[in-house]
């Protein structure tokens, strides 16, 4: 199964956040994304795993902008620059270079 960063690691930079500038915070949860929480190689992801991988990446943006959970993700991701799950996973396919033409009908290589 694939390493997703358990959320002990944003109850630590919870704790913290107050000591920190913005972009200190900011920084490091997208260190934190980056290191533990990207995506798979390229390959088919579960739909239970992408889930997951979204409700990492909400979590963080809502820790990094010290917001509450009944605020709007989308703007949030935007200002990071981070797509949701399923369009990563579509960003990464199209970067890698393959042919659309060699993708099934669920935007996965065959």
């Amino acid at each position: 199964m694939y390493d997703i960063p358990p959320y002990r690691h944003f109850a630590a930079l919870r704790q913290i956040r107050r000591s920190l500038s913005r972009h200190a915070l900011l920084t490091l949860v997208r260190a934190l994304i980056v290191s533990k929480g990207g995506l798979p190689q390229l390959g088919v992801i579960s739909g239970q795993l992408q889930d997951r991988l979204q409700s990492v990446l909400t979590a963080a943006a809502l820790l990094g902008f010290s917001a509450r959970r009944s605020e709007r993700i989308t703007p949030l991701l935007r200002e990071l620059h981070w797509l949701r799950v399923p369009a990563r996973v579509t960003f990464r396919l199209v970067r890698s270079g393959l042919p659309l033409s060699s993708w099934n009908s669920a935007g996965v290589p065959c």
